[in-house]
């Protein structure tokens, strides 16, 4: 029974074998090849466990805790026992002889994770002193002025203004994942893991220099919105029609853009507010910061953007010369410039132009150039995908009496949409991970803060890599989340396969 469980699992090796390394050369009998794979087994093996015991040697009086250095050198030989099956395969085998391009690369793919993983997980897992991360969460998080209430006794704690949202967007997100229908266990697995990592980053006590049993609570208290949000909506969508799971959408959508605004209002609430005394006066734009800042950055110009490429990608196409001109010259005058020179203009310009209709300040300017700059590429994406629309569903909208206005919103639009999508998105990650830019013109966002962390604290003077790596994770970590949101709703428009317009 053990020897038929072998020569199968052997069996599964070879077909893995040749997938990754090539076909055996002509010489290769199945005696030898069956010895062959035996053999590059047992010297990978021995090779893997070599190296665990040479880097456990290495980094045994490192001073790191005894999980990262037992993860680091498990990950090191694991890695050096796969490049070693890897080449002692090729060789044994002789798969250059017959495909000496798959083993070429096999080789060089093995060794380049190997260096991979020697040197990276070697700074991540054993050089890396990561309290100056943990000593400035707050910092990383809300900003250095938000911080200064959350940290210090003598100074008002303002934190209370973001919880609103924190707990709108919390229900939201259950809402919308609830509306999917799918297994619930594919909200519930990954969106657990997020609130237990939430939950240890809040708890931590590494250099922690907050209160965290308040900040613990009403974090939980989000997630438990969340998943009350989700069990409800996913109950009812299990039974309910899909015009009334699109309804719920609609009503997700226009939340978040109301959920936005009263983010502003309660961080800066308006002066008529203040003066009659229905808020007290505010955090000014120019102390927010921190990934709370860059959220907000991109998720306004993402959702306003949206809307000026809707506008100008009509009014490109449109043939009276009053739309059509404006917005090919809007178009062509904003893409001309980088981002940069805009974001310059809206600090340095904009104020003088704009302020005898509207006084706005440093963070309403930046959301404006920010969208008008990506809403001006997404409306050449969007006019390619109008291009594309059959000039037979146009006629068919005719036909059953739709009005022009109509034909453009519940045909043109939602076609184009579905065909351009993943552009779009990538014109969304774009933005997101172009928040930065704004530290050049002195907005303490979530990479400024980063940057000048090592400055800030005599302990931690020098440790200027680790920040910028935890910021480059965290920027990677949301640019992938948005690249799955993309691919999930592709499948629920139908683009994975044949058809399925419809579902638009």
């Amino acid at each position: 029974m053990n020897w038929a469980w072998t020569s199968k699992l052997l069996a599964d090796v070879r077909g893995f074998n040749e997938n990754i390394t090539g076909k055996p050369a002509d010489w290769v009998t199945p005696e030898w090849k069956s010895g062959a794979s035996r053999s590059s087994i047992v010297l990978a093996l021995i090779l893997g466990a070599f190296s665990f015991v040479d880097v456990l040697g290495e980094t045994g009086d490192s001073g790191v805790g005894f999980a990262r250095i037992g993860l680091y050198t498990i990950s090191v030989a694991l890695t050096a026992l796969f490049a070693t099956w890897i080449i002692s395969t090729v060789l044994l085998l002789g798969t250059f002889k017959k495909s000496p391009a798959t083993a070429i690369l096999s080789i060089i793919s093995s060794l380049l994770i190997l260096s991979v993983v020697r040197k990276f997980g070697g700074f991540i897992l054993i050089e890396a002193n990561w309290d100056v991360v943990w000593a400035n969460r707050v910092n990383l998080a809300i900003g250095p002025f938000f911080t200064s209430g959350v940290t210090q006794p003598n100074i008002a704690n303002e934190t209370w203004r973001l919880w609103p949202t924190i707990y709108l967007v919390a229900i939201l997100v259950g809402a919308t994942y609830g509306t999917i229908k799918e297994r619930a266990g594919k909200f519930l697995i990954p969106f657990s893991l997020f609130s237990l990592i939430g939950l240890f980053a809040i708890w931590n006590p590494n250099h922690i220099n907050y209160e965290p049993e308040a900040t613990l609570l009403l974090f939980g208290g989000a997630l438990a919105c969340a998943y009350i949000s989700f069990g409800a909506v996913y109950i009812y969508s299990l039974t309910a029609e899909e015009y009334l799971i699109n309804r719920i959408n609609s009503w997700v959508a226009v939340t978040s853009v109301l959920t936005f605004v009263l983010t502003m209002v309660l961080l800066d609430p308006p002066d008529r507010f203040v003066e009659s005394g229905w808020m007290e006066e505010g955090v000014a734009p120019l102390e927010w910061g921190g990934l709370f800042l860059n959220l907000m950055f991109s998720v306004a110009a993402c959702v306003i953007g949206s809307g000026i490429a809707v506008l100008l990608a009509f009014g490109r196409r449109s043939e009276l010369p009053l739309f059509r001109l404006p917005s090919i010259g809007i178009i062509e005058v904003v893409r001309s410039g980088p981002l940069v020179a805009w974001l310059f203009i809206a600090f340095f310009l904009v104020p003088d132009i704009i302020r005898p209709i509207y006084e706005a300040d440093s963070v309403m300017r930046t959301i404006m150039i920010i969208s008008l700059f990506g809403g001006c590429y997404m409306a050449e994406v969007l006019r390619g995908g109008l291009q594309a629309v059959p000039h037979g569903q146009i006629e068919a909208a005719i036909a059953l009496g739709m009005s022009p206005l109509q034909t453009k919103l519940y045909v043109e639009l939602p076609s184009a949409i579905r065909t351009t999508l993943p552009a779009i998105v990538s014109i969304f990650i774009g933005l997101w991970k172009d928040t930065t830019l704004v530290y050049l013109v002195g907005v303490l966002d979530f990479f400024m803060v980063a940057k000048v962390l090592a400055s800030t604290d005599k302990e931690f003077l020098g440790d200027y890599r680790e920040p910028l790596f935890f910021a480059g994770f965290i920027f990677w970590v949301f640019a992938f989340y948005m690249s799955r949101i993309s691919r999930r709703i592709e499948a629920k428009l139908g683009l994975v396969k044949e058809g399925g317009g419809e579902a638009t």
